[in-house]
């Protein structure tokens, strides 16, 4: 391990027992935690938040990482979903309950949630406040896939909560292609403010 100053930490990766994408004739071995530590290993990333997803064929994504956490404690950080747009939560009432019980079930590092491409205002609402008022009572980083239509929310958000630590997956979802000057950008990066 190298020391701190240049240590490499992957903010979103994930690992699968199945792979859920398109079909491939290695999809039992194409994104286990296994293959995920030896490419950590081959590129010299120390730690890794694994951004769990419980699709297609991985229900069970959170025990999986889960496990393979408590099998590399030093390398891992679990990140579990909550409330994603596939879920059948998206939304509903009793998102930090859920939260909560997360945590204490799977000892966790932080939460993601994906949102919607439309901002439907959930992230101005008391269900977004009370989630992040559980982050920052338990330290939990919040992993969000939040469009430019949510960052003005995602800011205000962030203003009330500001001991959370957040942050926006894929550059907020904006296509390279959109060049640097683009709106969608300059939403995107005014949220790093706060």
């Amino acid at each position: 391990m190298t020391d701190e100053s240049s240590a490499i930490l992957d903010s979103h990766c994930h690992a699968w027992r199945t792979w859920p994408y398109a079909r491939v004739p290695d999809a039992e071995s194409r994104a286990t935690a296994e293959l995920l530590l030896h490419e950590m290993d081959a590129h010299s990333v120390e730690q890794a938040l694994v951004v769990c997803a419980a699709i297609d064929e991985n229900p069970d994504n959170v025990e999986y990482v889960a496990a393979a956490r408590d099998r590399s404690p030093d390398r891992i950080l679990l990140v579990a979903d909550l409330d994603c747009t596939w879920s059948d939560t998206y939304h509903l009432p009793g998102s930090a309950e859920r939260l909560c019980t997360l945590d204490d079930r799977f000892g966790l590092t932080g939460f993601a949630h994906y949102l919607a491409d439309d901002n439907d205002g959930w992230l101005a609402g008391d269900e977004a406040d009370a989630v992040f008022a559980v982050a920052a009572e338990r330290g939990l980083v919040v992993s969000l896939g939040a469009s430019p239509a949510w960052q003005e929310d995602l800011r205000a958000i962030a203003h009330r909560h500001p001991t959370v630590p957040v942050l926006c997956q894929t550059l907020g979802g904006v296509p390279a292609g959109v060049g640097v000057d683009s709106p969608a950008l300059r939403e995107v990066l005014a949220s790093a403010d706060v």
